[in-house]
C-alpha cells in the first residue's frame, strides 16, 4: 500500500504541478493579477519550466505524506471494520470518520517539516535566500531552532482532522453505494436468467445471459468501475478542500513568520495565540475573501488530483498485488 500510494502521488503531483504553482503565487506571494494574465506572466518570465518550479521539493513532501495517508487509512479502517464485526458493509460511520481523521493526523505529523521547507523556498526570493533544500534545513535549524519546522502545525492539525474525515467518509460512502447498486443489478440479471428461456448454444443447450460486473476483490466484494472511482475521488476531494481551505491559508502565512521558536511554543498556547493573530491580520486586511485567496487554482487542482489520485492508487495496488 505504501508503494502504491507513493507511485500514484508522484504521477499525479507532477502532472498537476502547474495548478499548485499558481495557487502558491496567490497564497504566498500575494499576487493580485487575474489567473490567465498571471499564467502568461510566469510563462513569459520563466518559460514552461516555471510551472514545475519547486515540484521536486513538493514530491519530497507529498510522496511520503500521501503514501502514509493512504496506508494509514487502510490500516485504521481495518481496525474499525474488525470493531464492527468484520464486515466492511457494516462499519460504523463515526468509526470511519475517526479512521480518516487519524490517517490525516498521522501523515501530517510525519511530513510537516518538509512542508515548512517547501514554503520557505517557494516564496519570492526564497531560493536565493536559502540556496536549496539542504541549505534551508541548516539555516532554519541554526537561526530559528527545531520549532521552526513545526511552525503552523496547529492550524494544519485542526484542518487535517475534519479534512481527512470528510475526504474518506464521502469517498467510502459513495463507493459503498455503488457496490450496492452493482449487487442489485447482478441480482436482477440472475433473476431474469432463471426465469427467461436463455440463449441457444451451438450444441442445442441453453445459456443464461449474465451481462453483469463479475470483477471482485479478494473478499468477494464487487470492484467499482474506474470512472466511478475517479468521480467519487473528485467529489470527496472538492468537499474536503472547501471545508478546510482557510486553515491552509493561515498555515502558510505562519510558516513564513521568522523568529526563534521552541517546540513548546509551536505546540502550546503560544501557537494558538499566533494562529489567532494571523487569522485576524488576514481578515482585517482582506476580509473573509482573504481566507480563500488562491482558491480558484486550488479547486482546479484538487478535482483532477483527487480523481486521478484515487484511480492511480487503486490501479497501483492491483499492480503490486494488494487488495
Amino acid at each position: 500500500r505504501l508503494a502504491a500510494g507513493a507511485m500514484s502521488t508522484m504521477a499525479v503531483r507532477t502532472l498537476l504541478a502547474p495548478f499548485e504553482r499558481m495557487k502558491l503565487e496567490y497564497m504566498l506571494n500575494r499576487s493580485t493579477t487575474p489567473l490567465i494574465p498571471a499564467v502568461k506572466l510566469i510563462f513569459a518570465k520563466e518559460g514552461a519550466r516555471g510551472f514545475w518550479k519547486g515540484n521536486f521539493v513538493n514530491l519530497l513532501r507529498t510522496t511520503p505524506y500521501k503514501a502514509i495517508n493512504f496506508a494509514a487509512f487502510d490500516a485504521y479502517k481495518g481496525i474499525a471494520v474488525m470493531a464492527c464485526g468484520g464486515d466492511p458493509k457494516d462499519v460504523d460511520k463515526i468509526l470511519l470518520a475517526v479512521a480518516g481523521a487519524a490517517a490525516g493526523v498521522t501523515s501530517v505529523s510525519s511530513c510537516f517539516p518538509m512542508d515548512v521547507v517547501r514554503t520557505r523556498l517557494l516564496v519570492t526570493g526564497g531560493m536565493k535566500k536559502y540556496g536549496g533544500v539542504a541549505a534551508c534545513i541548516r539555516t532554519l535549524y541554526t537561526r530559528e531552532g527545531v520549532g521552526a519546522f513545526y511552525r503552523g502545525f496547529l492550524p494544519a492539525i485542526i484542518a487535517m482532522t475534519p479534512n481527512g474525515a470528510v475526504y474518506y467518509t464521502v469517498y467510502d460512502r459513495l463507493k459503498a453505494r455503488r457496490i450496492k447498486q452493482i449487487e442489485a443489478e447482478r441480482e436482477v440479471e440472475e433473476t431474469k436468467g432463471k426465469k427467461g428461456p436463455g440463449k441457444q448454444t451451438k450444441g442445442g443447450g441453453k445459456q443464461t445471459n449474465t451481462n453483469t460486473n463479475t470483477n471482485k476483490d479478494a473478499s468477494g466484494t464487487p470492484r467499482v468501475e474506474q470512472h466511478y472511482m475517479m468521480l467519487f475521488g473528485a467529489i470527496a476531494g472538492a468537499t474536503a478542500e472547501f471545508s478546510t481551505y482557510p486553515f491552509e491559508v493561515v498555515r502558510r502565512r505562519m510558516q513564513l513568520q521568522g523568529g526563534t521558536s521552541s517546540m513548546s511554543q509551536v505546540f502550546g498556547s503560544e501557537a494558538l495565540r499566533r494562529m489567532t493573530m494571523t487569522l485576524n491580520v488576514i481578515v482585517k486586511k482582506k476580509g473573509l475573501a482573504g481566507l480563500y485567496v488562491g482558491a480558484a487554482p486550488s479547486v482546479m487542482q484538487v478535482l483532477p488530483s483527487a480523481a486521478l489520485g484515487y484511480y492511480s492508487y487503486e490501479m497501483f495496488k492491483l499492480l503490486v498485488g494488494v487488495d
